[in-house]
């Protein structure tokens, strides 16, 4: 379950996070203005200038720092990740930070489908040309004999901060 910490009303919030949420029909979601945290809960979204202050009063965020600061991680209390971040009506205001809250409910529902807030990585290699890939989805189409799905990650050149350039890697 998501546990939001908003003063926003649930049924704004709800429908403002909904372009995320409905990614995940089956996680909870509860939205409380009041802090509490109920059983299953397994992350928080503190969002709003509101839920950081009380962070703050609590001593759980460090004073004098802005949401903004404080999206890049996660605060843990009593086990529970905690991430704050923008409030849910702040795509009234700039849809910039409408994007970064919805990045944010998505790393929410990331932790609570595999426990953790970090990317699954899968096993890359550099590849000069991607017939193989596309023998593969055409065998997988023949079977099928419907469109399949496919996902593929083609700007990985560079992940490796230490490797070298070779002949066949830039």
């Amino acid at each position: 379950m998501i546990c939001v910490w908003t003063n926003v009303p649930q049924s704004k919030t709800i429908s403002c996070l909904s372009p995320i949420l409905k990614t995940c029909p089956n996680v909870a979601i509860s939205v409380s203005s009041t802090f509490q945290v109920p059983p299953g809960t397994r992350i928080i979204l503190a969002l709003g200038a509101m839920a950081l202050k009380k962070l703050q009063e609590v001593s759980l965020a460090p004073k004098n720092r802005t949401v903004t600061s404080l999206r890049t991680g996660a605060i843990y209390h009593n086990g529970l990740p905690i991430l704050v971040s923008y409030s849910p009506d702040i795509g009234e205001v700039d849809t910039r930070y409408y994007t970064d809250l919805l990045t944010d409910v998505s790393l929410a529902l990331r932790y609570c489908l595999t426990g953790s807030l970090n990317p699954q990585r899968g096993k890359y290699r550099y590849v000069t040309s991607f017939d193989e890939m596309v023998a593969r989805v055409e065998a997988k189409y023949k079977d099928a004999g419907k469109p399949v799905e496919v996902m593929t990650d083609t700007e990985t050149v560079g992940v490796d901060p230490y490797r070298l350039p070779e002949k066949d890697h830039p």
